[in-house]
């Protein structure tokens, strides 16, 4: 049986949200469905950020068994979804998220943490 797919996010000890600040926290792929996790403030999302430089509905994290990928998507946040740097314009495509890349929410940040699992 194949292993299922995880993300590991690691908040920077400086994230503005002591709740999150600091932590791992593993996104595991649903079994060979489709699944997003919205990341904002609200708090039906899946991951609610308490900062007022996050947007009610942020960005979401999905995985696609079809590309066998996870990937970001900005849902026309306020101060902007960036992944490695560069702003995700709404609009866009969802991106492509790899081991080690830094995804800013506005000025706040976290990163997908290396792990022995994909």
């Amino acid at each position: 049986m194949a292993e299922v797919p995880k993300l590991t996010l690691f908040f920077v000890p400086e994230f503005g949200d002591p709740i999150w600040a600091g932590i791992d926290y593993e996104l595991v792929a649903p079994d060979h469905e489709a699944g997003e996790w919205l990341l904002g403030r609200s708090p039906t999302a899946h991951i609610t950020l308490n900062l007022r430089t996050i947007s009610v509905k942020h960005a979401a994290i999905s995985y696609s068994y079809a590309n066998d990928r996870w990937l970001l998507s900005d849902l026309q946040s306020e101060n902007g979804t960036f992944l490695n740097g560069k702003r995700l314009e709404p609009p866009c495509r969802p991106q492509p998220v790899a081991v080690g890349d830094r995804i800013d929410l506005g000025p706040s940040s976290l990163s997908e943490k290396p792990s022995q699992s994909r």
